[in-house]
Order: structure tokens, then C-alpha cells, then sequence
């Protein structure tokens, strides 16, 4: 797809139709509409949206958070392996899904369950984990 050419006919139509051939717009109004077009067109012309996704590296959960090549990539995205803070997060052992906010999680007397408390935005309550079966 030819964006130059979209961008002529696009600026052409609007500033002819409607900038220049208004009646009801002032002068100073319409100058500054259409520059204020001009630089919108610009600015999607100047840029490439279709790669955009590819440019953006991800840590993975194998790499090293400390490691010095791994801070010096360019454009690192945040993921669920890095925060938006720049600090790496790699999860230990099996994830179990509870509720929302768990506020206070204890392991039962004979260690083979786990009680999870959680009284956040969606559902309030208690989760009973079995941890000797998983």
C-alpha cells in the first residue's frame, strides 16, 4: 500500500474541501487547522507501524535478571518476567491461582494444607490448598 499517495489525496480532499472552501471558517482558523493536518499526516508518515511489535524484546524467564547484556538491551518490554520498573521477576516453584489480594496465607499444624485468605476487588473468601496430593 502506497502511504504517500494516500497522504496527497487525503490532504488534497480535506484541505480543499473543507479548509479552504469553508466559508464559515476565519483565516487565522483555517491556517491553523491546516497545519495542525499537515503535521498529523506527517507524523503518520514518519512512522512504521507494522514492524513495531518485533522491536520490542521481552526477558525471558531463562535469562540471567542481573546479567549486564540482558540491562543494556535497547526498548526491554515489560512481561510477566519483568516489571514496568526494570526489576526481573523469575517464579519459584508450582503457581496455584487463588483469589484476588490473599492477605495472609498459613500452613495447617500437620503441614499438609495451606489456607489462603483473600478479601480483594472480586471474590472475598477462603482457599484450602492441599499440599501433600497437589
Amino acid at each position: 500500500m502506497n502511504y504517500n499517495r494516500i497522504s496527497r489525496e487525503f490532504i488534497h480532499a480535506c484541505l480543499c474541501g473543507t479548509l479552504l472552501n469553508n466559508p464559515l471558517m476565519n483565516p487565522r482558523a483555517r491556517i491553523l487547522a491546516a497545519w495542525s493536518l499537515t503535521a498529523i499526516v506527517a507524523a503518520f508518515a514518519c512512522t512504521d507501524v507494522c514492524p513495531a511489535a518485533d522491536n520490542n524484546p521481552v526477558r525471558q524467564p531463562t535469562e540471567d535478571v542481573n546479567s549486564p547484556e540482558l540491562r543494556r538491551k535497547a526498548g526491554l518490554q515489560p512481561n510477566e518476567s519483568l516489571l514496568f520498573n526494570g526489576w526481573g521477576v523469575t517464579p519459584a516453584g508450582d503457581q496455584v491461582p487463588v483469589s484476588d489480594l490473599t492477605l495472609k496465607l498459613v500452613i495447617s499444624p500437620d503441614k499438609k494444607r495451606l489456607m489462603a485468605v483473600s478479601g480483594g476487588f472480586g471474590k472475598h473468601g477462603v482457599t484450602l490448598l492441599d499440599l501433600a496430593n497437589r
